[in-house]
This record gives structure tokens, C-alpha cells and sequence, in this order.
């Protein structure tokens, strides 16, 4: 579990007095960490993660991308989820365009990393 303190409510619920953020924000969020400050989670078990929450519970795209946006991720996330896409195509990922990203290694090991 990793929790990270943040003072914006965009993309969250509360639930009994508790902010918690949507799948859409934690995705972004864990992204963001991992490819721009160097958190430490291996990025292809980052891409099991996103595989099984896309498996088990469609995202509101509309939303990730829009967060994504705030976070200066949008090209990176539509990269992401147009390769997600073509590479599994059991998953429900509506179509996008394809973006220009400068991470394009990292998000290739997440993308095969979610099938191991």
C-alpha cells in the first residue's frame, strides 16, 4: 500500500470522512511517481496493475485522460492505454489517438509486463 498526502480533491470520493482518490487518479498518480520523480515500483508491475484494474473495472477514460491532462500526462496516458489496446485486445479500451511520449522504453516494459 502506498499512500501519498494530497491537498486536491479532483477525481476523489470521500467516503466516512476519508478522501479517496478514483482508479483513474491512482493510475495517473502512480505513473506520474514512477516515470517523472523515480519512484521505486518496477514499472512492469505497474502494468500488471493497470492490466487487472482495466480487466476487472472499466475506467472512465474521459477522466483519466482529463487528470492526466492536469498532471501534463496526456500524451503519455493516451500513448499508454492506444498500446494497452493493440496489445490486448480482450480489454475494453475505447479508441485513441496515439500520442507522442518521451518515456516510450518505460511504457513498453509496462506493457509486456502486464501479461507476466
Amino acid at each position: 500500500m502506498v499512500i501519498f498526502q494530497r491537498k486536491e480533491a479532483y477525481a476523489t470520493v470521500t467516503q466516512n470522512r476519508v478522501r479517496i482518490p478514483l482508479p483513474e487518479r491512482m493510475v495517473v498518480d502512480l505513473y506520474f511517481y514512477i516515470t517523472r520523480l523515480g519512484f521505486p515500483h518496477p514499472p512492469d508491475e505497474f502494468g500488471r496493475i493497470l492490466y487487472n484494474i482495466l480487466k476487472t473495472k472499466p475506467l472512465n477514460v474521459d477522466m483519466l485522460r482529463k487528470y492526466a491532462s492536469r498532471r501534463g500526462l496526456r500524451e503519455d496516458i493516451s500513448n499508454l492505454l492506444f498500446r494497452m489496446r493493440g496489445r490486448y485486445p480482450e480489454l475494453e479500451i475505447p479508441e485513441l489517438e496515439e500520442g507522442v511520449s518521451d518515456t516510450e522504453a518505460i511504457m513498453e516494459e509496462i506493457v509486456m509486463g502486464a501479461s507476466s
